[in-house]
């Protein structure tokens, strides 16, 4: 698996030992990027159940300000590091770009700050058993105006209540991977 675009395109992206992590594949990210366009440039990304860090770092890749990555798995945040690193090198450094990892469970994580893109790829199961809270949590991480990715089963549909879906990308069958580029609705 490597970044897909940008500047620090081809850089690969481990896993490590995390044994739970399905990162997103090339091709999705590719499609979702391709979908976001200039929307990325100079965004502040929120990266939920980051896992390697795919979809972030490949937003920071692509000209996002800052990433702030929650994972609470310590072996994915091993390799998460490691990925931040390695991408962050390829960039040359820049002191103006901002990284975090926090080790937290997605749903005990809050902020004060609010992100302009959310990358939420929460596990099938999660989603299942929790989609309405785990939509309401990223809702309240959300810039106004800003655009949550949300990695999901193909044969879930996606809760109107709170949500427009501007776009859905991927297969409709059970577990396999669809994203759905989301904006919150006005109230």
């Amino acid at each position: 698996m490597r970044i897909t675009g940008g500047r620090a395109r081809g850089i690969s992206i481990s896993t490590g030992r995390a044994k739970h992590v399905r990162p997103a594949t090339d091709r999705m990210r590719e499609a979702v990027f391709s979908s976001l366009g200039d929307r990325i440039h100079d965004a502040s990304v929120l990266d939920l159940f980051a896992g390697s860090g795919s979809y972030g770092l490949e937003a920071l890749s692509r000209g996002a300000s800052s990433a702030l990555f929650v994972e609470k798995h310590l072996q994915a945040v091993t390799a998460l590091e490691q990925n931040v690193n390695a991408v962050l090198k390829s960039l040359g450094n820049p002191k103006e770009l901002k990284t975090k990892i926090i080790r937290r469970d997605v749903l005990r994580f809050e902020s004060s700050l609010s992100h302009d893109i959310i990358f939420m790829d929460a596990p099938y199961d999660l989603i299942r058993a929790q989609g309405d809270a785990l939509l309401e949590h990223a809702s309240k991480l959300l810039s106004d105006g800003g655009i949550l990715v949300y990695e999901l089963p193909g044969d879930l549909n996606i809760p109107e209540l709170g949500w427009n879906c501007l776009k859905r990308i991927g297969k409709s069958r059970t577990n396999e991977p669809s994203v759905a580029i989301m904006e919150k609705r006005d109230q």
